[in-house]
């Protein structure tokens, strides 16, 4: 090849080489162009924060409005409305003013922010500017739920005459338990009809037709069901078991209803519940309590019916608790002793002063101790001054202790105050006890109405001797009128 021919070869190539570099430039510009007004169509038509002109979301417009402010307009315009409540031949009832919050916010982001393209049809076209969503509320309102309970056929649907739709039950009050079928009734179902108007509403609806059999209560559990068959099974091995406590003249055998709330079996392996427990020994405390309770007695002064005092059995109900739970545990049959934290003399539910006490009889200013129901001591006192309120105290009280000698202080009904040296003191109650009383030249009578003591059961000094030779503390002390 010559030297003009390659030259000219060389030309060729760098002819073909700059004319391909050029059209590369120009794709890449024009790229670049596209891209750029991709970008800001995007960002005009995308990126906008507000409905366009002429929108409307279930007809309401919004025109302008960020999503935001879309759902306060489509909660507010949507709380006006009202919706009317139609059933039999009876009166329409209304229910407005629902001021009920709806669960719309992100159907309104989605209609604020569809996609490109169907943003780029929302630019241009109007007819695509009209959007649906539905109204589901968040909750219920105080109001709504006011116009709803007040609604004519809240009242009839559970009122007289209907019949309760029961679920299917293990009843456990026989020796033996069985299946108790259930009950198809024809009781409203308020829960159901309240969804179904909130549903209506939602939708938009104007009126709602109430059907009564379509809001009927239905039974959840039926006596053929797998839940039943083990329930059975479950209060046929667990729930039989024969658990007894005993003590101050009560028996109390624990039904199988009970054992059910303070146990649970359901894994096969027994689990107590211990508050369940606690709770159950706080309830029947009182059939083992006998302190304060109303007494009926025959005593030295004749038949008496006394109540009140601190004298009696207290069960001591957090032991209780705990022999209660171990045999629970044990799933065997068990007979508890109850177990007191105060006990009375006697073991009888009807009589637990037992046949040894002091009694007091005010009206007769006598009293008596009995030691195995026989009269050791029996003498005239005096009580206290019913005339200056210091009357003595009326109930079955425990003597707390006796001290010999002592010295009583108190205060008198004018702010003076005494001390009172006595050789024998046998206190029952607050200050109140027995004593010996050298001051006093007579007993009984009706010396006590204006000249009595300030509450004290004063004694010849003999007889106070006679007394505290005999008593002992925790001694039932019975007083009555």
């Amino acid at each position: 090849m010559s030297k003009h021919d390659a030259v000219k070869k060389r030309k060729r190539h760098v002819g073909k080489s700059g004319g391909l570099f050029k059209k590369m430039i120009i794709c890449i510009v024009f790229l670049f162009i596209v891209a750029a007004v991709c970008y800001g169509m995007n960002r005009s038509v995308l990126d906008t924060d507000f409905f366009h002109k002429n929108s409307k979301i279930n007809g309401i417009d919004v025109s302008g409005l960020n999503s935001e402010q879309a759902v306060r307009r489509l909660t507010q315009q949507w709380n006006k409305r009202s919706i009317k409540v139609l059933w039999d031949n009876k009166k329409p009832e209304i229910i407005s003013d629902f001021n009920l919050k709806y669960d719309i916010k992100d159907q309104i982001e989605k209609c604020l922010h569809p996609g490109f393209i169907k943003k780029i049809s929302l630019r241009f076209s109007r007819k695509h500017r009209s959007y649906t969503v539905k109204m589901t509320p968040d909750g219920v309102s105080g109001e709504f739920k006011k116009s709803f309970e007040s609604l004519s056929l809240i009242a009839e649907g559970s009122g007289k005459g209907k019949i309760k739709t029961r679920d299917a039950y293990v009843d456990l009050s026989g020796a033996e338990f069985k299946v108790v079928k259930e009950i198809f009734g024809n009781d409203l179902d308020r829960e159901k009809l309240q969804k179904a108007i909130l549903e209506a509403i939602a939708e938009g609806q104007t009126e709602f037709k109430y059907v009564p059999g379509k809001f009927f209560r239905i039974p959840r559990i039926r006596s053929n069901s797998e839940e039943i068959k083990k329930r059975l099974e479950y209060a046929n091995k667990y729930l039989k078991t024969n658990v007894k406590i005993y003590g101050a003249g009560t028996e109390y055998t624990l039904k199988p209803a009970e054992l059910d709330k303070m146990i649970d079996a359901s894994d096969g392996d027994i689990k107590v519940k211990e508050k369940a427990v606690k709770k159950f020994i706080g309830a029947i405390s009182g059939k083992f309590t006998t302190v304060g309770m109303r007494r009926k007695l025959r005593l030295v002064g004749g038949k008496v019916d006394v109540s009140g005092g601190n004298y009696g059995y207290v069960l001591n109900e957090k032991k209780q608790t705990k022999a209660l739970i171990d045999a629970l545990k044990s799933g065997e049959d068990r007979e508890l002793k109850a177990v007191f934290k105060q006990k009375g003399w006697g073991s009888g539910k009807s009589n637990d002063i037992g046949n040894t006490y002091v009694e007091v009889s005010i009206s007769r200013q006598h009293v008596w101790y009995v030691r195995n129901g026989k009269t050791v001591v029996s003498t005239p006192v005096v009580t206290g001054n019913v005339a200056e309120g210091n009357g003595t105290p009326t109930g079955t009280f425990s003597l707390m202790y006796k001290v010999s000698p002592s010295t009583l202080e108190g205060e008198n009904n004018d702010g003076s105050k005494y001390k009172t040296k006595v050789t024998y003191w046998m206190p029952f109650f607050a200050g109140c006890g027995f004593h010996d009383a050298p001051w006093r030249g007579a007993f009984g009578g009706g010396i006590y109405r204006g000249g009595g003591s300030h509450g004290c059961v004063n004694m010849p000094p003999a007889q106070a001797a006679r007394l505290y030779e005999n008593v002992r503390a925790g001694m039932p002390v019975i007083v009555h009128n």
